[in-house]
C-alpha cells in the first residue's frame, strides 16, 4: 500500500533527484555519492511517472488509497 503512494507522488522523486545531482556536478564539489544517489531517486521518479500513464495502474492506486 505505501508503495503505491511512492508511486503517486513521482513529481517528489524527480524533483529531489535533480536537487542532489545539480550541485553534485557544479564543479567545484564533485560528489560520485551524490552523483549517484541523485540518479537513483531521479530513476525512480521517471519509472514512477512511466507507470502512472499507464490506465490499469492508476485504476489499481485509485482503488486502493
Amino acid at each position: 500500500m505505501k508503495i503505491l503512494w511512492l508511486v503517486k507522488l513521482y513529481w517528489v522523486w524527480i524533483i529531489l533527484g535533480l536537487l542532489v545531482v545539480v550541485p553534485s556536478v557544479i564543479p567545484p564539489g564533485i560528489s560520485v555519492t551524490g552523483v549517484v544517489l541523485g540518479a537513483v531517486l531521479l530513476l525512480f521518479g521517471l519509472v514512477a511517472r512511466k507507470a502512472m500513464q499507464s490506465e490499469s495502474l492508476r485504476g489499481r492506486i485509485d482503488r486502493n488509497l
